[in-house]
């Protein structure tokens, strides 16, 4: 009820003042909007005026100003809050908007700008994923995030991935779930309870210096152990700063489909129990 009203007094103060000033509006003009998100804070979006119409944060153009709908789609927090203060202190925020990619479209992976954990330092990811992407049709792996070298030098990439590996090689073969790749190597975890077109937390934990196959791969709070052996699982991280951190997809293929949301990368290996912490409070903090 409260974030109801909330919405509705956002929708009032539309209609009785930004109205008239939209009117009046010059180029250039910019104009803060709060996006009421589902645990009751806000996110703040910059709009301006641009011609006969507004831009948005991200270039968007809007032809009239945009809704409180619109900006939401965009904008808007993912629906399950971001977990215990105390350990997203250390946080670094990838990204926190909810991002949307239909699987076809190399145009929508998300370039950040921010970089990941370099060389064989110890590192977290952790993101919230819906999608259903399964299925003969849909290739091998579709990226959630990926940084560094590309080009195939070992160990010097970073590559989380969901994977559908039907009818194609190696130990995976008709299997689903979730891949961590160095470029040159890589690992695949069992976990087909995550195409189910729900939201998912997922969290990668890796130890400074360990090898690819003591990565520690966790869905909704527990650890993965179902894992198979790509090729060169003892190899190690020693990821560039090629390219910084890519959502969605990466060097314009592997496009996920589906939702990806709340990014967050940690200079540190994560324990069980933190990770845990973070699902359970995210879920608390949603209801």
């Amino acid at each position: 009820m409260r974030i109801f009203l909330q919405r509705f007094m956002l929708i009032a103060f539309f209609v009785i003042l930004i109205d008239p000033l939209l009117a009046r509006a010059d180029d250039n003009q910019s104009f803060n909007v709060n996006i009421p998100n589902p645990n009751g804070s806000y996110s703040t979006v910059l709009i301006v005026k641009s011609g006969a119409g507004f831009k948005g944060p991200q270039g968007e153009f809007y032809p009239a100003f945009p809704t409180i709908a619109q900006l939401e789609m965009m904008y808007g927090h993912a629906p399950v809050a971001m977990g215990h203060s105390e350990i997203l202190k250390d946080a670094v925020i990838v990204n926190d908007r909810i991002l949307d990619f239909d699987g076809g479209n190399p145009s929508q992976i998300v370039r950040t700008g921010v970089d990941g954990v370099l060389g064989g330092d110890s590192r977290t990811f952790t993101a919230w994923v819906k999608t259903d992407q399964t299925g003969e049709t849909r290739g091998n792996y579709s990226d959630i995030l990926a940084y560094g070298d590309s080009s195939g030098t070992c160990g010097a990439g970073f590559r989380l991935a969901t994977y559908d590996n039907y009818g194609h090689w190696g130990p995976a073969v008709g299997k689903t779930g979730i891949s961590i790749d160095a470029w040159c190597s890589a690992i695949t975890v069992d976990a087909p309870e995550l195409y189910d077109n729900q939201w998912h937390f997922i969290a990668v934990s890796i130890r400074e210096h360990s090898s690819l196959n003591r990565t520690r791969v966790y869905l909704d709070g527990q650890l993965l152990d179902k894992v198979n052996v790509e090729y060169a699982s003892d190899a190690k991280f020693n990821t560039t700063n090629d390219n910084s951190i890519s959502i969605g997809g990466s060097a314009g293929q592997n496009l996920f489909k589906g939702s990806i949301g709340a990014v967050r990368m940690y200079h540190q290996a994560l324990s069980s129990e933190e990770i845990y912490d973070l699902y359970q409070h995210a879920r608390n903090d949603a209801r």
